[in-house]
């Protein structure tokens, strides 16, 4: 029984060691987005009102650190605007987060994170971030994951004379006890509606499908009228005659495109009021 015993107790005992060991070594083990999260994001970043969900990156686990740092749009930028993501996996240079805990003023003085007035990480925790995203800032499982195709989204709904660079501008003007910030545009004219395509750095030429629909309901286009829209080196516009809508009351516009798989819709159900009516034209 004894002989039992002590074996058991010499057994625990190599057990506990290994556990401790593969412990030291996880700690040590930094560049691993376990390991970045265990002893830097969620200990120095994830503090209440920070990172801890009120705003991204969010720390507060290791999912959702990797997730909003890794081909992660950034939010703030640089007066040289020489950022686009959070993260890019083997590049430093490029990645804002490294920028941010290196820089001692990346737009206002002593704003080096985490916020603590311009007191920077250890050396260490520094490097680990870098050796991380050096080594192509693999996901949990180990996964390098590639850029994101870039998605198709409109732009600055603008109004003009057909054929002419000529704007047409519009106003505020209180109408029915509501700010409608929407163009005012004469009855019986042709006008122009021009919306800006983006997908990233290309300039968009070609879309399946090109729509502008009209409504008189902010929030339903499913019996709008829809007209087709031209293409034309990034920018979709159409020419309309105004005399063909209601005069008095807004006019609501949607942009629809399509393109292979990709199907994009602005205004789409969750956009304010505020912004429908920014993408409005009232006739007079």
């Amino acid at each position: 029984m004894n002989t039992w015993a002590s074996k058991s107790s010499f057994f625990l005992v190599i057990c506990l060691g290994l556990l401790m060991g593969m412990r030291q070594e996880m700690q040590e083990n930094y560049s691993a987005i376990e390991g970045l999260h265990q002893d830097i994001f969620s200990v120095s970043c994830a503090i209440p009102a920070c990172h801890d969900g009120s705003f991204e990156p969010d720390f507060r686990t290791v999912q959702s650190s990797y997730w909003t740092l890794v081909y992660h749009p950034i939010t703030k930028n640089n007066k040289a605007g020489d950022f686009k993501y959070r993260v890019i996996p083997f590049d430093t240079a490029q990645s804002v987060l490294y920028e941010r805990i290196t820089n001692c003023c990346f737009v206002n003085e002593n704003d080096r994170m985490p916020f603590t007035v311009g007191i920077p990480l250890p050396q260490k925790h520094i490097d680990a971030i870098s050796d991380w995203i050096m080594e192509g800032a693999p996901d949990p499982i180990g996964q390098i994951h590639e850029i994101p195709q870039e998605e198709l989204s409109f732009q600055s709904l603008t109004w003009g004379i057909p054929d002419t660079e000529a704007p047409l501008n519009g106003y505020s003007q209180q109408k029915d006890q509501a700010l409608l910030p929407a163009t005012i545009i004469p009855a019986n004219e042709r006008v122009r509606l021009n919306v800006v395509l983006e997908r990233g750095e290309e300039t968009i030429t070609q879309l399946d499908i090109l729509e502008f629909r009209f409504s008189t309901k902010p929030k339903n286009f499913q019996q709008a009228i829809a007209k087709p829209g031209i293409v034309d080196s990034g920018v979709g516009y159409i020419d309309i005659e105004t005399n063909e809508f209601p005069q008095h009351q807004p006019i609501y516009v949607q942009v629809h495109a399509q393109d292979g798989k990709e199907v994009v819709e602005y205004p789409q159900k969750g956009t304010y009021v505020y912004e429908r009516t920014r993408w409005a034209f009232f006739i007079e």
